[in-house]
């Protein structure tokens, strides 16, 4: 079993070979970089990938342990197949920029996508700058998504271009498959 999974991680997740980043940097520099690139426009109206929702509700608690309640545009994370089926699919709210990058010690982190949990959106249609939280998530019926995206109680608000849809994937790997730190131990196999 291990060994499979293994080999499925390596194919699934192919590592980025450092020695490219220079020349991809230098192409982005020549050609220039427009936010725009990052959303595409599909007729397609069914829920997809990284699609961008509203309004979604997000139920958590605060740190005494009291429920909370937060509703705003979410961004999909379920696979798009998931919403074709019947069952629930993952959504994490995606907040306003101006609200999160409110410490000047922390926009160039954000907008830099350099913490894990946070991932930086510019320029979503009818939105704005966005930072979507991928802590702050929440299961939804997907039958109540597409109809409520059917009867317009939820609208889309962007979906991905090919170039968005990677650096999401990437952003979503970073989050929920880096190592842990050095201070976490865990046991060694038996011998």
């Amino acid at each position: 079993m291990i060994e499979q999974l293994l080999r499925l991680l390596a194919d699934t997740f192919p590592s980025v070979d450092p020695s490219q980043v220079p020349s991809i940097l230098a192409a982005l520099r020549r050609r220039g970089y427009n936010s725009s690139w990052l959303w595409g426009q599909d007729s397609d109206p069914d829920p997809w990938q990284g699609d961008v929702v509203d309004p979604v509700t997000i139920y958590s608690t605060d740190d005494s342990g009291a429920p909370t309640k937060w509703t705003g545009p979410a961004l999909l994370l379920s696979n798009t197949c998931d919403f074709q089926e019947s069952g629930t699919v993952l959504a994490a709210a995606c907040l306003p920029a101006a609200d999160i990058c409110q410490e000047a010690t922390l926009v160039e982190p954000i907008t830099h996508n350099q913490i894990a949990h946070l991932m930086y959106l510019e320029e979503v249609p009818q939105l704005g700058s966005r930072v979507v939280d991928l802590s702050m998530v929440q299961t939804l019926s997907a039958s109540y998504l597409r109809s409520a995206l059917g009867d317009q109680r939820c609208v889309r608000r962007g979906r991905f271009a090919q170039l968005g849809y990677f650096v999401f994937l990437a952003k979503l790997t970073v989050h929920l498959l880096r190592p842990e730190t050095n201070e976490v131990s865990r046991a060694d196999l038996p011998t």
